[in-house]
């Protein structure tokens, strides 16, 4: 009981500082000049051509900011990056790039890391990382994101394995038409839109651990799904019914492709929604 008191008290710690960073970003004016004078803007581009790859590994790691992925590319990655603290400045490396799978990664330096403690207090504080995948390749992504917020809109991208981890942030990710699948979503404090509806070409198994904040799952009605949810939140799933440990809709077990979710809820709310 004891831990779990202390784990209680953490994440409502986290919840908090969660609504007063939103908060501070609500008020942010991006384009005013006393915004420029506290602050020099730094610009960290760079574009990885494609040098024949099929597939890659993606690796990132946000400590603090917002984090937009889309596709949109003709390369491997175009990463366009704004930042207003030295301590921002994001490192690129690339390996095994002539093997046709390559290997990226692009992170915060450690020295990111003191600079979220000053998050949202003043406009210097501000991070953005633009990113475009090429729709062409097929890509496995390892996401870390710290402090603030996520827009991953990877609609109709070729997904193979998708791993997210969040702190104290929004995202919203969009999976619709990527036939991901192996999917692992582990969120902190705030809130979480899982977007898996569209065509899919193979089953997907999902593995979605929450924390304190809401999950909404939306999946597609023309396929079999079968979620398993535990924790102390709610569950809304309209359109599914029990069968001893899972929820399931009519067609589980009757389409050429399913999807199977285990659930691990947190406190606060998760909803599955039929599209």
């Amino acid at each position: 009981m004891n831990n779990f008191f202390a784990a209680f008290v953490i994440l409502l710690f986290g919840w908090i500082i969660f609504s007063t960073v939103t908060s501070s970003e609500s008020k942010d004016q991006p384009d005013t000049k006393d915004e420029k004078s506290q602050s020099e803007e730094y610009i960290f581009e760079r574009f990885l051509e494609r040098e024949g790859a099929d597939s890659a590994t993606l690796e990132l790691e946000m400590t603090a900011g917002e984090l937009l992925l889309s596709s949109g590319t003709t390369g491997l990655l175009d990463s366009y990056v704004t930042y207003r603290r030295s301590e921002f400045e994001p490192e690129l490396n690339i390996s095994d790039e002539h093997s046709g799978h390559p290997h990226i990664s692009l992170k915060h330096k450690r020295d990111a890391i003191s600079s979220t403690f000053h998050w949202g207090s003043n406009n210097s504080s501000r991070n953005k990382w633009d990113l475009k995948l090429n729709p062409d390749i097929r890509y496995d992504l390892d996401i870390n994101a710290g402090l603030g917020k996520s827009k991953l809109d990877l609609a109709d991208t070729r997904i193979g394995t998708f791993r997210l981890r969040t702190g104290v942030s929004s995202a919203d990710v969009d999976l619709r038409n990527t036939s991901v699948s192996d999917l692992d979503l582990k969120t902190g404090v705030g809130s979480v839109t899982l977007d898996l509806s569209g065509e899919r070409q193979n089953d997907l198994v999902a593995d979605i651990s929450g924390g304190v904040g809401s999950v909404i799952i939306k999946v597609p009605s023309e396929y079999g799904v079968r979620f398993r949810a535990s924790g102390l939140g709610s569950i809304t799933a309209d359109g599914f019914y029990r069968e001893g440990r899972f929820h399931k809709n009519d067609l589980y077990g009757e389409t050429d492709y399913n999807i199977d979710i285990d659930i691990a809820g947190g406190i606060g709310s998760v909803e599955v929604v039929m599209l």
